[in-house]
């Protein structure tokens, strides 16, 4: 019997449409199809390897589609007579509490095994994957491989090199991309197939995002400070405050320390960061706190969103294509307020807000999946504060939008984590050679697994940092030139994976082989700022990077 396969074709106007193909169903004969049908084992089916499924789908493009099927294209779980007659048979543990006992991990062929049973010496055996690859993607994905970290910094964050990724040396070669690019290759699927749906829109290989924490947009006048303790009869205090005035005029200047308000100092940097990403034909977002220390924790901002200047700025910001996020403050996870409150606080003109990234990173640290829910439940569409504090990488595992997983609901909600992956942080503050290098080999790898790269430069350092500075411009130089990539603002960009993912439940839902007369699907289409420099008028040019990619190379079956 056929089944039904749709094949993306570009219309008269540009969309990428789904049209309906009839194919045989016989892989070996060269036919392709719109979805594969997978069955589970009862006893691995449940919520933590579904959400490792749904994320291994996501990433390949295609919807494995549940079902009893005696002869399934992946088979997941035990029993040989169907493993056998299967396209794909992944061997399953039989365990999948690894939150208490960590689990065992060795490298095949390139490939980071992830086990806590049977040593597997192949990695692949005729058409069995010998480990439990759905589980080990929800392993890196849910965060739950950070459990087992017993090192933390004083902020309660596992440092990257203390992670298990840092110490199998995978921060920088993203397992899941591994999984996703073994799979492919045994079904026969690429980037290039017509039953693939793309990652990104209009032909891009791969993503870019570009964010800015606000946290020190203006210093604390010193000048005032010393006249409040020159008044006071307190020798000590009064002399510290003279040596830090003094201090501040030496390094800045006597204009920049006494007559300069706010808004014209060397931190005050926003006009700048902005005549940067014009000229690039970039539109980044800027996350700002509404919670200061006075309200909060001492290590909170200092600035007060409430006054007339941020007011004017936001709004200014908004009009020019710019996107306005919540920056939460440090103390949300514990002791509150929590996000909803916060938003609450934002000024008028940065309304609505759809994304959120927690200040120092500081989600839950037990359960940092039960914060992204939070955001959710809040009505809040992405959140990027997945990432390492200390070192670029990728801290879940991929470099890629993911949905979070959801121990509590059986239904995919509509949010989406866009994980950071490079933060001017990481980077030397005045060696800016080294700094430029970094952003390039990150960009670099970002680029060969076809991924999503979101770059985090705080407000206030570029002019005092010149290793941060020199590179921000170096990376949005390469993202101007590389024509490749996809430059969306963040909300664009979750917005997009959101109407993706539906855009396969639809193609699943649909999925009858008795029935070649569904409806033409359209695969969603980014979102179009208006405010954007025509496309036309961006440079053609390249950035030479190598295009092959690692693990598209690995054999499929060897021996360790």
């Amino acid at each position: 019997m056929d089944d039904i396969l749709l094949a993306i074709r570009l219309g008269t106007n540009g969309t990428p449409t789904l049209h309906q193909r009839r194919a045989p169903t016989d892989w070996n004969a060269g036919g392709v199809r719109r979805s594969l049908s997978t069955r589970m084992d009862r006893c691995v089916d449940e919520p933590l390897r579904r959400f490792g499924l749904d994320t291994l789908s996501q990433m390949l493009g295609i919807p494995f589609v549940v079902t009893n099927a005696s002869r399934p294209d992946l088979y997941y779980g035990f029993d040989p007579l169907i493993g056998r007659s299967a396209r794909v048979w992944i061997r399953a543990e039989r365990s999948s509490d690894w939150s208490h006992r960590p689990p065992a991990i060795t490298m095949l062929s390139g490939v980071p095994v992830v086990f806590s049973e049977d040593v597997p010496r192949t990695l692949v055996d005729r058409n069995r994957i010998e480990f439990d690859l759905i589980l080990a993607t929800a392993y890196w994905v849910s965060l739950t491989s950070e459990r087992h970290s017993s090192h933390r910094d004083a902020h309660g964050r596992v440092p990257a090199l203390a992670s298990v990724l840092g110490q199998h040396d995978l921060t920088h070669r993203p397992p899941v991309h591994a999984y996703a690019a073994l799979v492919s290759r045994m079904f026969g699927l690429s980037a290039e197939s017509t039953n693939v749906l793309p990652r990104w829109p209009d032909g891009k290989q791969w993503a870019a995002l570009l964010t800015h924490d606000v946290d020190l947009p203006e210093r604390a006048p010193l000048a005032r400070s010393f006249v409040k303790e020159f008044l006071r009869p307190r020798n000590i205090r009064r002399r510290d405050a003279l040596y830090a005035l003094r201090a501040e005029v030496a390094r800045f200047g006597l204009r920049e320390s006494l007559i300069n308000g706010p808004t014209r100092r060397k931190e005050w940097d926003f006009a700048r960061l902005c005549d940067l990403q014009r000229e690039a034909n970039l539109r980044s977002a800027f996350y700002f706190a509404t919670i200061n220390r006075r309200d909060g924790h001492p290590c909170d901002v200092d600035y007060d969103i409430d006054q007339t200047r941020y007011g004017n700025l936001i709004r200014s910001l908004s009009s020019d294509g710019f996107e306005i996020g919540l920056h939460a403050s440090y103390c949300t996870v514990s002791e509150g307020p929590d996000v909803s409150v916060q938003l609450a606080k934002m000024p008028p003109a940065a309304l609505p807000i759809t994304g959120v990234r927690h200040h120092y990173l500081q989600l839950n640290h037990a359960d940092p999946m039960s914060t992204l829910i939070d955001h959710s439940d809040a009505r809040l569409r992405y959140d990027s504060s997945i990432g390492f504090n200390d070192a670029p990488g990728f801290r879940a595992g991929l470099a890629m939008p993911f949905h979070p997983f959801d121990a509590t609901c059986s239904v995919r909600r509509d949010f989406v984590e866009l994980p950071m992956t490079l933060a001017d942080m990481h980077l030397p503050t005045h060696d800016a050679a080294a700094g430029i290098q970094i952003v390039r080999k990150h960009l670099e790898c970002v680029r060969g697994v076809g991924g999503l790269a979101v770059l985090n430069w705080h407000v206030g350092h570029s002019m005092t940092h010149p290793g941060w500075r020199a590179g921000l411009i170096e990376a949005i130089e390469l993202l101007r030139q590389d024509s490749s990539v996809w430059t969306p603002t963040p909300s664009e960009m979750a917005e997009w994976w959101i109407e993706r993912t539906a855009a396969m439940d639809r193609a699943a839902e649909r999925f009858d082989p008795l029935d070649a007369s569904s409806d033409v699907l359209e695969w969603p289409q980014a979102a179009k700022s208006t405010s954007r420099v025509p496309p036309s008028t961006l440079a053609a040019g390249r950035v030479p990077v190598d295009r092959r990619r690692e693990y598209d190379l690995m054999p499929l079956a060897e021996s360790a």
